[in-house]
């Protein structure tokens, strides 16, 4: 007789319980416990994880290039140092031309999409950013990937129609009065019916959350977890929560890097076959932070190339941010013994 298959979903269920019941809220990172947790419930969960990614992608790690072209923001939001009320930092916007160009460079380098990044810069004219999208699309190879915040339909659309492939919009929590704490100048309705839209005329659509936000618990993270599979997103990730220097909750503990790999894996086993990015974020709790995220289920690895004098004032996580290099990248993935396009080109 035939032993019976073992069901990673059930399993990550009974983990989810185990694992939760353990850990308390502002608990200190601890690697051991990533690698070998009491009953090898975390080292079960990543095996399965792994398999899940491998089952879908191979041994494949999916390099995307990101442009950071304005830390211009209208938005408030009480974790992120490019908040309007931010007066210390410089504000910047890339044009056309010097994106473009960044894009052909990207594309030398055996990068196969581009992430256009910025705060919701309102004042950035959409006739530029579609003009930049279409140039893309017809001068390169790349799918575009666009990060820029909640925007009017008209300009989704526009932008949509010149070429653009994906969307990154990031719920953060799935807890709505949390939410409006933690972002005043908008709602968590709002941006979840923009998700709603940008998958309905096309887009394809990325969300996640960040692990360790002040009054967040643990189930309502396992509970964005299936509101994501519930939108059918394409892409999800998961952030530790990094206290910046810039803003409101800058006092407030880093989150875990033991819980946010957890979640990650959770991820991966709930969401199965999409595309799930090691953040930089990790590397701020541990120096192979973004290989502990490899190993619990991401293949993506997102890659630097805004001009060193702007990387360093869009404000994201910290003033001590970890931008990836190209180089960086392709030692990571040596490494891990995975393979990317990245590491066919000289």
């Amino acid at each position: 007789m035939k032993p019976i298959a073992e069901n990673p979903l059930l399993h990550s269920m009974q983990a989810s319980e185990m694992f939760l019941q353990k850990i308390s809220p502002g608990s200190n990172p601890n690697t051991e416990l990533v690698v070998s947790s009491e009953g090898g419930v975390n080292r079960q969960l990543f095996k399965s994880a792994v398999n899940i990614r491998t089952q879908h992608f191979g041994n494949e790690v999916y390099p995307r290039g990101v442009v950071e072209i304005s830390n211009y923001c209208n938005l408030n939001c009480l974790y992120c140092g490019m908040r309007k009320d931010n007066l210390t930092i410089n504000r910047y916007r890339l044009g056309h031309n010097e994106i473009v160009q960044i894009a052909l460079s990207m594309e030398q380098h055996g990068i196969k999409s581009i992430m256009l990044q910025s705060g919701d810069d309102y004042t950035y004219p959409i006739a530029s950013l579609v003009k930049t999208v279409h140039a893309i699309r017809k001068e390169t190879d790349l799918r575009v990937i666009l990060c820029l915040g909640e925007r009017k339909r008209a300009d989704l659309e526009a932008m949509l129609k010149a070429g653009a492939n994906m969307y990154v919009l990031k719920l953060e929590t799935p807890n709505p009065i949390l939410f409006q704490k933690l972002r005043p100048s908008t709602t968590f309705e709002r941006r979840l019916n923009q998700l709603k839209f940008m998958k309905k005329i096309g887009y394809q659509i990325s969300s996640g959350f960040i692990v360790g936000l002040p009054e967040q618990t643990h189930h309502e993270i396992f509970e964005g977890l299936m509101l994501l599979k519930d939108l059918r997103v394409d892409a999800a990730s998961v952030s530790p929560f990094i206290p910046n220097e810039g803003s409101p909750l800058k006092n407030e503990p880093f989150g875990s890097l033991e819980l946010s790999l957890y979640f990650l894996a959770q991820m991966r086993i709930h969401l199965q076959g999409v595309y799930i990015p090691a953040v930089s974020a990790f590397s701020l709790l541990h120096k192979d932070g973004q290989a502990l995220a490899m190993n619990a289920g991401a293949n993506v690895i997102t890659i630097n190339f805004t001009p060193k004098t702007n990387a360093k004032q869009y404000l994201m996580y910290s003033e001590k941010r970890n931008p990836v290099s190209l180089e960086r990248a392709r030692e990571l993935i040596l490494s891990l013994g995975m393979t990317s396009s990245i590491l066919q080109i000289n």
